[in-house]
């Protein structure tokens, strides 16, 4: 069966007093009852460690622990900026490298999954190779990754952030899977901050964009991109296109995901940014929208640039970005 072959791997921090981790893995066991079920955290205390390996053990859980790295810490006259792009990389290849199936769902310790769905989407998208043809000189995967529309960036939306998939979900070949986390470790030279229409950004990387491009160098060779501050047409081109050739996007409804976090920190944040399944395939030649429901969201997407360009200028200064800050910032690995 397709979930004897399947390793799930859930990264992020772990407390193992409370119990929203081990719902998580309960609800996710119930859908995949054959799965490889890994969890890829951090050391904490001899004593926590040891009753999280008994606790997931009776799970039927494996545990892998790292050492902590830490954040990246970033400084500019609006004060200090804390990225967790090392966390999340060595807890990630470590739980990826347990794995010993060749189908790898990459989760995070807050969601789970409710649902076989994905077992099909695997079979057709990643085993199948289904999907409109891919373009040679754009692969870096051996077959489509799986991508939750969560925070997967379209360049052509409503905000500029380029190789921007999204990695509160991905799913696919192993190998696959383990390739995009495979970047080397970054340092504070990443905060390098970046201002142009639409966009202000504390770090010429965000994480998911660290990984991408490392990723597309390895394969191709090609130079990498150059980082938050380069939107040229090319750019905006090769970005979609190493996208189209890679990924396939699917709603958390299609999927079985489930994320409470976003509704409580980030509903309708980046509103017409993201890839939908619709604007995929229709990018990618598999299909067109109707043209008024294509007039639409283009309509909505000009609207809401315009207000994030608005938005950019305000966080040109200091003070305001020390409030923004404050509001809608979170720390997690």
């Amino acid at each position: 069966m397709l979930t004897s072959n399947l390793s799930i791997v859930f990264q992020g921090p772990v407390d193992v007093m409370t119990g929203q981790v081990y719902h998580a893995l309960r609800q996710t066991r119930r859908a995949f009852p054959e799965a490889e079920m890994i969890v890829s955290t951090w050391r904490q205390t001899p004593a926590e460690d040891s009753l999280l390996t008994v606790r997931l053990q009776a799970m039927g859980v494996r545990l892998v622990l790292s050492d902590d790295p830490g954040p990246l810490v970033g400084e500019d006259a609006s004060g200090r900026w804390h990225c967790n792009l090392n966390r999340l990389r060595q807890s990630t290849l470590a739980g990826l490298d347990a794995a010993s199936h060749p189908l790898a769902i990459k989760l995070r310790t807050d969601t789970w999954l409710s649902s076989r769905a994905l077992l099909c989407l695997l079979e057709q998208a990643v085993l199948q190779d289904a999907g409109p043809p891919r373009p040679p000189a754009y692969r870096v995967f051996r077959r489509r990754v799986i991508n939750a529309t969560w925070f997967a960036r379209d360049p052509k939306g409503s905000l500029p952030f380029l190789y921007h998939p999204g990695d509160i979900l991905l799913a696919g070949l192993t190998a696959d899977v383990r390739l995009f986390f495979s970047a080397p470790p970054a340092d504070a030279s990443l905060f390098r901050p970046a201002r142009m229409p639409g966009l202000w950004c504390a770090w010429r990387y965000v994480p998911e964009q660290w990984f991408w491009v490392h990723a597309i160098a390895q394969v191709t060779g090609r130079p990498r991109w150059a980082g938050n501050f380069s939107t040229s047409a090319q750019d905006v081109g090769d970005s979609e296109q190493f996208y189209l050739a890679n990924f396939m996007p699917f709603t958390p409804r299609q999927l079985g995901l489930h994320w409470p976090k976003y509704w409580r920190r980030y509903p309708l944040r980046g509103l017409f940014s993201l890839y939908t399944p619709t604007r995929w395939r229709h990018r990618a030649g598999d299909g067109r929208p109707a043209p008024v429901r294509a007039l639409f969201s283009r309509l909505l997407t000009g609207l809401w640039r315009g207000g994030y360009r608005l938005r950019a200028q305000l966080l040109r200064h200091p003070g305001l970005r020390r409030l923004a800050k404050r509001l809608f910032t979170t720390h997690r690995g």
